[in-house]
């Protein structure tokens, strides 16, 4: 199955720090069914693992892409998104 990706700039003042990175993990986690993936350059994150995401030291300015996969890689992707802008991360 073909992966959905967006692409995103990290534009909160501090960054994807614990509050935001665990709100993006915590709806991931609702998708049982799809595999999410942070991309920052050449490093990679599990979407569905607090520790992963923050390994990745996302800090303002930064761009990463969001590649989901799975039968409700749709739906996930566009919850993922709302998060995101919601919170005013990306």
């Amino acid at each position: 199955m073909n992966a959905l990706e967006r692409e995103f700039k990290v534009t909160a003042h501090d960054g994807i720090h614990l509050r935001p990175a665990q709100l993006l993990v915590e709806k991931a986690q609702e998708f049982e069914k799809a595999e999410i993936r942070i991309l920052k350059g050449d490093q990679e994150a599990d979407g569905k693992s607090i520790l992963s995401v923050l390994s990745l030291g996302l800090d303002t300015g930064h761009c990463f892409r969001l590649e989901v996969k799975g039968e409700q890689a749709q739906a996930c992707l566009e919850a993922l998104e709302v998060v995101l802008h919601r919170e005013k991360i990306a």
